[in-house]
């Protein structure tokens, strides 16, 4: 069944198709009614390297006081990637939830590696996105920190720090879920108004030949168990279709009896013209 027979098959069961059409089209209004967006959030911060310290054979004590991170890794990308998997731990999420934080998304080297880190908040409403990627900032910051204190020896003067690269300060509307809500809504009732149609063009015209055969059984059960002649003409209907005997009476002519003679055959004679004329026309 190609498109154009679809059409027509809508159209031929408009009585029916229209006003589920209408009711997809009320589905699809409510769906972008009910379903408010969801607003997204974007920040970004990148790390700073610290001050290069004095080789351990310079000063002994200032280099036994560097930062670990710093010793261990030269590239800040490492360091960047250190921390968004921090931040997305089980354990940093559930402290972000009870600042009221719910989805966030932190990615460091999205596109090449370096040392910066963006992240994603998201809310049902424009300030709690921002609000939401500001708290996952400030987070962040803390826990880079803590991880440079663990050593007791080590000197903030070399500790890799950060600096913000992208303040959120605006959110951007969503409307994926309202989208994806009014898409289920056209489905379910483009689907619902195709199968209407189908019912209509099947269904129902089987249905009212069944009621019609239904229907039909008890009358010619009756007639059967009516006597009838041989033509198969209902009993009594015959005999209500004779007219009274006075009617009949009246209504056929009376044909004159032709006289006999005595061995009971007819006796004609002829007339001038030579045709028979009956015996009661002639003198005696």
């Amino acid at each position: 069944m190609d498109v154009l027979s679809l059409l027509r098959l809508l159209t031929r069961h408009w009585r029916v198709t229209l006003p589920a059409a209408l009711l997809t089209l009320v589905g699809i209004a409510a769906a972008f009614k009910m379903s408010s967006p969801t607003y997204r959030a974007t920040g970004s911060i990148v790390l700073l390297a610290p001050p290069e310290a004095p080789t351990v054979d310079t000063d002994p004590k200032v280099a036994a006081g560097q930062n670990a991170y710093a010793r261990s890794f030269d590239d800040l990308s490492i360091m960047a990637d250190v921390l968004s998997r921090i931040m997305t731990n089980d354990s940093t999420r559930t402290d972000l939830l009870d600042q009221g934080v719910t989805k966030y998304e932190v990615v460091a080297n999205r596109f090449s590696r370096g040392p910066v880190i963006e992240v994603t908040g998201e809310s049902v409403s424009s300030a709690g996105a921002v609000g939401s990627t500001q708290a996952v900032l400030d987070e962040m910051d803390k826990v880079l920190v803590q991880l440079q204190e663990q050593d007791a020896n080590a000197d903030p003067t070399y500790f890799i720090t950060s600096d913000p690269l992208q303040s959120p300060t605006t959110a951007a509307p969503l409307y994926s879920s309202t989208v994806r809500a009014a898409m289920a809504a056209l489905v379910v009732g483009g689907l619902g108004t195709l199968g209407l149609a189908i019912f209509a063009e099947t269904v129902v015209p089987r249905v009212k030949v069944w009621r019609a055969g239904s229907t039909d059984v008890p009358n010619e059960a009756a007639d059967a168990a009516t006597p009838g002649d041989d033509d198969g003409e209902p009993g009594g209907s015959r005999e209500a279709s004779k007219p009274p005997p006075e009617e009949a009476a009246m209504a056929e002519p009376e044909v004159p009896r032709r006289a006999r003679t005595d061995n009971g055959h007819a006796r004609r004679t002829r007339t001038g013209n030579g045709h028979a004329k009956p015996a009661t026309e002639r003198g005696p």
